[in-house]
């Protein structure tokens, strides 16, 4: 069906926010903010952006498929954090507690560069190889079939 109802503002961020995630049930809404200067999780309720509540500090926020738990990555770029999440009325958000150490966890400023299946227990990371040492070059080469002897 196509959708009917005009786009419209939900709110006017006084600082930078991003990697938006609307939770599973679509009564919540974790992001990224930058108003204390390092990228924080914060959740609020959706759509009215009210009863916010920060998380910790990290970004990308990722929702568990049943939406008990919020992942992120901790600002080191290494550690992944879980946060327990009790939805309903009385909305509370649980301390972040590691859950697992990337190697060398390839962190990106506003993108995710991780995935999760929906029970939160397997993780897809892109990782950075080299970190700190020269990087390969890549060679290409164009036209090859020209250089085989015919």
């Amino acid at each position: 069906q196509p959708i009917t109802e005009k786009p419209r503002t939900l709110l006017e961020a006084k600082s930078y926010m991003d990697e938006i995630r609307v939770s599973p049930d679509g009564t919540r809404v974790a992001y990224t903010s930058l108003e204390s200067e390092s990228p924080e999780i914060w959740v609020a309720a959706f759509p009215s952006f009210t009863d916010r509540r920060k998380v910790g500090a990290g970004s990308e926020p990722s929702w568990r498929g049943d939406g008990r738990e919020l992942v992120f990555p901790a600002p080191n770029g290494g550690d992944f954090m879980a946060a327990e999440v009790k939805p309903g009325t009385t909305f509370e958000v649980g301390l972040p507690k590691q859950i697992f150490r990337a190697t060398r966890h390839a962190h990106i400023i506003a993108g995710h560069d991780y995935a999760m299946t929906n029970d939160g227990r397997r993780f897809l990371v892109r990782e950075t190889p080299n970190i700190g040492q020269e990087i390969e070059p890549l060679y290409l080469i164009l036209n090859w079939p020209s250089l085989l002897d015919k």
